[in-house]
């Protein structure tokens, strides 16, 4: 950081530097990996699943979840 240019120094991957003030930067949050090809839903997969089942009346589906635990 460089306090009287008010820029952080940022080296790229080329090995150039640039320097950026910290008003043009942007916070990127990554979304979460995928599940595994075959691992089992999360909660938060099933909980989703869940609320979708009761609001389209698909009542054989919810019950057997319910059935499963989920």
């Amino acid at each position: 950081y460089d306090g009287e240019r008010d820029r952080f120094a940022v080296s790229l991957s080329s090995g150039e530097k640039i320097a950026l003030k910290a008003s043009n930067l942007e916070l990127f949050v990554a979304p979460p990996p995928a599940p595994a090809a075959g691992a089992p839903p999360s909660a938060q997969e099933d909980g989703l699943e869940l609320l979708e089942c009761a609001r389209y009346g698909e009542d054989d589906d919810l019950q057997a979840m319910l059935d499963s635990h989920a």
